[in-house]
């Protein structure tokens, strides 16, 4: 587009164009094309209070009046409408503030626009002007108006939407924008309704026509109530809303204003507390416990079940509404009327003081009293009192049992007493012998028992002679009281008593038919106390001899019970005990007295008789001593006895044997071999049968070592089968982490091998043999059944077997020595008394257990070991070994044979033998510079002992080294059954080979120092 054109207009334009401005109403002024003002109207005049000549004649830029632009910068005069427009430009609104007549500041508004001649080229600018000042700061308040509308709408927590009259939202606050998940933006121009009510529930559609919130506008009408919105996200939502017109200043309804909250959590707050409130209902209503509400006035509010059906009530409208003082709580438990001022519930509910009480009476409706124990507490809501909560219940069942327990405290209270009295009566009696205080004490004692007012004991006395009189004994009265009367008879009222046929008690004794008949009285003499309550009871000795009797009086009927008649029976039979045993202190007096005229006599014949005790004691004694010789004998001559017969069965066996070999004929190998195998075997059953009977004394020298009972019997399992054999069945029961002992193992191999063929004999037809092994703890009390059983921790080895078993005959002699219940021939008898001795010289114990027809078991006991475990040091002998590099063995033997023997042994395995029959000869050698490499020496020497020989050996030559023998030792080299510690030993008798290995066993050990003896 080109630059618009230009000319100067002709005056007579100019002059139309002034006159059709003057006519304008508003203000305008026009500018030539260079931009100076050539003509004002008169409007302009009056808007900026200046005359027209002040503007003509002045360029755009330089206006006679104070101008900046809205914000009070300057103006940029380039971008003002005068410029644009003569550049063809039209301007609207173009507004600035203006000083008027240089006070006040107005907005004025310009609008521009290009001055054209008939041929349209631009001849000037034409600008009009406008005060706008009113209208801007109109604007300006209804802004901030709206500023503190929407301030007020945003900090609510009410969503608020604003409707046009087509119903279409203009506005949303963001408390609407959070409930319905859209934006302000999303929600303008659009019906509500489309937006957040077009759906129900159920997926139907929603008609506008049926919403209750779209009829407020078209109705002119609040309206209000609940609906479901559907959110952004597809959820329902329920909703409480109220829709109001919306009027201008005209009152004409021009939209629609509708406040919407979410009720979701208030039905979820009013569901609880609807079933918080059926809850405390139905709880209130459960409750074993009455209870009313009053106001402040006493009015009743609230009652439960309870209540009703403890007072009678036949529903809540006879008690709400009504002050119920005057009903059920008018009157005290002691008749009294109870004001209504007094009541403690009143009280609470008007003063605020809790109260409770205990024991008053409430009142049912038909009259009937019960009594309650209540509470009353105010009730206080929001720091005002608005009245009281009574709280009861029924305590006629306590105070029943309240009552009952009080009456039978009374009465224990009564039986404490009476048996006090008792006591202190039995107690007072019971040790005197003085006949007269005890009838008092026991007379005194039962009237305080019955409360009777008077008592009296008469009772029968025995003198030197056996001749009887009666006294009697007062309590209650003074004697004087009776004194003047006689004794009293044997009538019908007395005689129960007096011939002690029965107890006679009576409420009322004048109205008893056994009264008064008897002359001269026919009843009480004159002056004798009244009697009506009358109590009789006999007193019997232990024979039932009638002592006497107790009578008690009372002048009033119906005073004893018959609680009061047990307990005078139960003291008369006491009493008759003390008076028979003053009656036998006293005849023991006089037969003291005879004593003592007899002892005279008596002494004499005392002497006599001392002669004869002590002679009749000292046969006794002799005769004793004789029987436990015999005992005695008994015993070793059945030991000695078994002893001969074995061994003089086994030396028939020797001597036959050597008596073959010296008939034989040197040729005749065979039956030499035979012969010596024969004497062989009888030898070494003889070295058997005296091991047996050193075990059975407890004193075979034992080697013991720490052991495993389990490996012992796992070693021992191939032995015990080829000895059992196929018919038996073997099973051992090892327990794990058994304890360990510290026995002889060569000994328990053989106890174990003596038990298993004792169970195989038992066993004849098969069966089974159980090897089992425990840890036990035998107490202090098991140990006091045995004395030499010692409590403490056991490991336990187990044989059973489930033959013939033993009858208890049998068991009482099991363990003696040649004891057996075999066929002759097929055992010795030893072989249990063997286990026994080695069991308890091993410091343990043994038990048998044995049913007939059930089988046996036998239990070994051994100590714990509690030592570091021992190594298996047995080493294997291939063959037999013998000396080298000229050994010497010294040999001390004071038997020749044996001696001849042993060197014959050691001569042939290679030993240089030096021989001595004692200990001196020894001592000797010793002291001689000869070599000796070991001392064997027997242990039992004529002179010193083996022991003492090895000792001074030592001495002269330190590291020598010692082997005993014997056959038996007593206490040289063994003590409490076991070897000393470092002694070596070989046992008589021992064979070639024993001696050969045990000879080269020691001697091929290193030194090591003897320990003392």
């Amino acid at each position: 587009m080109g630059t618009p054109v230009q000319t100067e207009p002709s005056a007579e334009f100019e002059r139309r164009v002034d006159q059709l401005l003057d006519g304008l109403p508003f203000p305008v002024f026009r500018t030539d094309l260079q931009g100076v003002t050539r003509h004002a109207n008169a409007a302009a005049e009056a808007l900026f209070q200046l005359g027209r000549s002040t503007f003509e004649g002045r360029p755009y830029d330089q206006p006679p009046i104070e101008v900046s632009q809205v914000d009070g910068s300057p103006i940029e005069f380039a971008d003002t409408p005068v410029p644009k427009a003569l550049r063809g430009q039209e301007v609207r609104d173009f507004e600035i503030n203006v000083r008027i007549g240089g006070g006040e500041l107005k907005r004025i508004c310009f609008d521009g626009s290009p001055l054209r001649d008939p041929q349209g080229r631009i001849a000037g600018a034409l600008v009009a002007a406008r005060d706008v000042t009113a209208q801007r700061a109109a604007e300006d308040a209804l802004k901030m108006s709206e500023r503190r509308l929407n301030a007020v709408f945003d900090n609510t927590r009410m969503a608020v939407f604003l409707m046009d009259e087509r119903q279409h939202c203009v506005y949303a606050n963001s408390a609407a924008e959070a409930l319905t998940g859209y934006s302000f933006s999303e929600m303008q121009g659009r019906p509500l309704h489309d937006v957040v009510h077009h759906t129900r529930p159920d997926g139907r559609p929603y008609p506008l026509e049926e919403c209750p919130i779209d009829r407020a506008f078209p109705e002119d009408n609040q309206t209000e109530g609940e609906e479901i919105f559907v959110h952004a996200d597809g959820s329902f939502y329920p909703v409480a809303f109220t829709a109001s017109p919306l009027r201008d200043e005209a009152s004409k309804t021009v939209g629609t204003v509708i406040e919407v909250r979410p009720i979701a959590d208030e039905r979820t707050r009013e569901r609880q507390l609807r079933e918080g409130r059926e809850f405390l209902r139905e709880l209130l209503n459960s409750t074993g416990e009455a209870f009313y509400a009053v106001d402040r006035d006493g009015v009743t509010t609230l009652v439960n079940p309870a209540f009703l059906q403890l007072l009678g009530f036949a529903d809540e409208s006879q008690a709400l509404g009504r002050k119920l003082h005057g009903i059920i709580h008018h009157t005290h438990a002691d008749g009294r009327h109870y004001e209504a001022e007094d009541c403690p519930i009143y009280k609470a509910a008007n003063e605020g003081v809790p109260a409770h009480v205990e024991g008053e009476l409430f009142y049912r409706l038909d009259g009937s009293a019960v009594p309650v124990e209540y509470r009353a507490q105010p009730i206080v809501v929001g720091g005002e009192l608005r009245g009281a909560i009574c709280t009861f219940f029924d305590i006629s069942d306590r105070l029943a049992a309240q009552r009952e327990i009080e009456e039978k405290t009374a009465a224990l209270e009564e039986q404490t007493r009476a048996l006090r009295v008792l006591n202190a009566a039995s107690a007072a009696i019971s040790g005197d012998l003085d006949l007269e205080r005890v009838v008092q004490t026991v007379t005194d004692a039962a009237v305080e028992l019955t409360g009777a007012e008077f008592g009296a004991f008469f009772y029968n006395v025995l003198d030197e002679a056996g001749g009887r009189y009666t006294l009697y004994t007062i309590s209650g009265v003074p004697r004087e009281a009776f004194s003047k009367f006689p004794m009293p008879r044997n009538t019908a009222v007395f005689q129960p008593t007096f011939e002690g046929t029965g107890v006679m008690r009576s409420d009322d004794i004048t109205k008893d038919p056994r009264y008064g008949h008897s002359a001269p009285h026919h009843g009480m003499p004159a002056g004798h106390l009244p009697v009506r309550s009358y109590l009789a009871v006999p007193v019997r000795s232990r024979d039932g001899e009638v002592l006497g009797g107790l009578f008690f009086g009372h002048s009033q009927p119906g005073m004893f019970s018959a609680l009061d008649e047990e307990r005078i029976v139960g003291l008369a039979g006491q009493a008759a005990i003390a008076i028979d045993n003053a009656r036998l202190f006293q005849a023991s007096q006089w037969e003291l007295e005879a004593r003592r005229r007899a002892e005279a006599d008596l002494q004499a014949l005392n002497a006599r008789l001392e002669e004869r005790v002590a002679s009749e004691v000292a046969e006794r004694t002799k005769a004793e001593a004789a029987l436990r010789q015999a005992q005695k004998m008994e015993a070793i001559g059945q030991l000695t006895g078994g002893v001969a017969h074995d061994f003089n069965n086994l030396l028939t066996v020797i001597m036959g044997g050597l008596d073959t070999i010296r008939r034989s004929a040197p040729e005749d190998v065979a039956r030499i071999r035979r012969a010596v195998d024969m004497a062989t075997k009888g030898a070494e059953r003889a070295a058997s049968l005296t091991s047996r009977l050193l075990a059975f004394s407890r004193r075979q020298p034992l080697a013991p070592k720490p052991l495993e009972l389990n490996a012992v019997v796992r070693d021992m399992t191939d032995l015990l089968h080829r000895t059992l054999g196929e018919q038996i069945e073997l099973e051992g029961v090892l327990a794990p982490r058994l304890w360990q002992v510290e026995v002889d193992q060569n000994q328990l191999e053989s106890a174990i091998l003596n038990l298993a063929v004792n169970a195989r004999d038992a066993m004849p037809d098969g069966g089974k043999l159980t090897i089992e092994t425990a840890n036990t703890a035998l107490d202090e009390t098991y140990a006091a059944l045995d004395a030499e059983v010692v409590p403490g921790q056991y490991a336990v080895i187990s044989v059973s077997d489930t033959g013939c078993g033993m009858d208890k005959a049998t068991l009482a002699k099991v363990f003696e020595p040649f004891f057996t219940t075999k066929e002759v021939g097929r055992g010795t008898g030893l072989g249990l008394s063997m286990v026994y001795g080695f069991v308890k010289q091993s410091g343990g114990h043994v038990t048998l257990y044995s049913e007939e027809g059930q089988g046996t078991t036998v239990k070994l006991y051994f100590p714990r070991f509690k030592g570091a475990a021992a190594v298996d040091e047995r080493p294997a002998v291939a063959e037999t070994p013998r000396a080298s590099k000229g050994e010497v063995v010294l040999l001390v033997e004071d038997n020749e044979d044996v001696r001849a023997y042993s060197a014959l042994i050691l001569t042939e395995l290679g030993y240089v033998v030096r021989e001595a029959g004692d200990a001196d000869a020894a001592l000797q050698v010793l002291r001689s510079p000869q070599r000796i490499d070991l001392l064997f020496t027997d242990v039992v020497l004529p002179g010193d002992s083996g022991r003492v020989l090895a000792d001074e050996a030592s001495r002269l030559r330190p590291g020598l080294k010692v082997l005993y023998t014997t056959g038996y030792s007593r206490n040289a080299i063994v003590h409490h059954g076991r070897l000393d510690a470092g002694v070596e030993l070989i046992s008589k008798p021992f064979t070639f080979e024993q001696l050969a290995v045990r000879v080269r066993d020691l001697l091929d050990r290193p030194a090591a120092a003897r320990p003392p003896s």
